[in-house]
């Protein structure tokens, strides 16, 4: 039945209600000529409407009243307990789909016709009549129970996309201006370079010397155009930073000391000859290893962590496991820091891959030496 779409699963139990009602009809109560089309019409209607109960919510309780009003119409209204399951699903679809003015509307509809039938009925007495309002409350509030918790869920999706959101556009802003730093430094060299070739030239090679006027000059328009940019990235104190140097895996072991000063033990392992990496992927793997001790440093509680880093002829390899609380770590806490983590590899080609482990948290990521052309 959870395989079955809304609609179908809906009509299914509609048909299903109809049929106990039938069968309670027809069983078990004699009701007269006279009040048998009215009656009937009206059991027909009520457990039909559950059919439209989660589309139209406030028109199955219409439809539900009328059909109630009906059952009065025809004399005194047999007790079908098929017609009492359906009025009290009918409770608790308009407690979970309705809110606010159409709730109240609707309850007030649907509980008076109730009402109505239970007066109608010479049988019952106050504390039956009592009984049945209990009896529709209970489906009432777990309705309302359930929509609050849907809204609530629907509120912490939301705000855990929106921080996700946030971390992707704040990991890109900073790696931007990371990657400004490198090529920035590249083509001041090219400029410089492209200047004094210019000057060192022989007077009669204009033709070589138009060539290095017009690198100069592009490298400088280029320049200008990324210093432009990078100003819409900066924000307060972040532009001061920006003018720093950027780390790379050299300063990897004075990260580790500060870790380990900051309460963290940490184990550093290098395996093969460290190799030259290009700026950019020196810089991807400096931050890789940096947020995933910082992970470890904030949510791992009373733990060790090891890096291990492996270089070989094509990539430069890190593993970073803590041996904290499994468990540990807020999804939404340590989630932020992966993404950024995730991005940096990617955008050079590279692989990652983070997660809870037996014994702690573990971070692998696999970048080439050379960033992609």
């Amino acid at each position: 039945m959870r395989r079955l779409p809304v609609p179908a699963l809906d009509i299914l139990l509609a048909l299903l209600c109809l049929a106990f009602a039938w069968a309670e009809l027809l069983v078990w109560h004699e009701w007269s000529a006279e009040s048998r089309v009215l009656q009937a019409s009206g059991v027909t209607v009520i457990c039909g409407a559950i059919a439209i109960r989660r589309r139209f919510p406030f028109a199955t309780v219409a439809i539900a009243a009328c059909g109630t009003l009906l059952m009065v119409a025809g004399g005194t209204p047999p007790q079908i307990l098929a017609v009492g399951l359906a009025a009290m699903v009918i409770s608790y679809s308009i407690a979970v789909a309705l809110d606010g003015t159409a709730l109240l509307a609707a309850t007030a509809l649907l509980w008076t016709a109730w009402l109505i039938r239970d007066i109608a009925d010479p049988q019952l007495n106050g504390g039956d009549i009592a009984i049945d309002g209990v009896f529709f409350g209970i489906p009432f509030l777990v309705g309302r129970l359930l929509r609050r918790r849907e809204r609530q869920m629907e509120l912490v999706s939301r705000v855990a996309h929106d921080r996700t959101d946030d971390a992707v556009r704040r990991e890109r802003a900073r790696i931007a201006r990371e990657l400004h730093d490198v090529i920035a430094h590249g083509m001041s060299v090219m400029v410089v370079q492209a200047d004094a070739a210019r000057h060192g030239l022989a007077p009669g090679d204009e033709e070589t010397r138009a060539a290095l006027t017009e690198i100069e000059r592009t490298g400088r328009e280029s320049l200008r155009e990324m210093r432009r940019l990078l100003g819409l990235l900066r924000e307060g104190d972040e532009s001061a930073a920006v003018l720093q140097p950027q780390p790379g895996m050299t300063s990897v072991r004075a990260l580790v000391q500060a870790v380990r000063q900051a309460g963290l033990p940490v184990d550093l392992r290098i395996s093969g000859e460290a190799r030259p990496l290009s700026p950019g992927v020196d810089i991807a793997a400096y931050r890789i290893v940096q947020e995933a001790l910082t992970n470890s440093l904030r949510h791992a509680g009373p733990a060790r962590a090891t890096v291990e880093i492996g270089y070989d002829d094509r990539q430069i390899t890190l593993r970073i496991e803590d041996t904290g609380r499994a468990n540990g770590a807020p999804d939404g806490a340590v989630g932020n820091g992966l993404v950024g983590m995730r991005e940096r590899a990617l955008l050079y080609g590279g692989s990652f891959d983070a997660g809870r482990r037996p014994h702690g948290f573990v971070v692998t990521a696999a970048l080439p030496l050379e960033a992609p052309q």
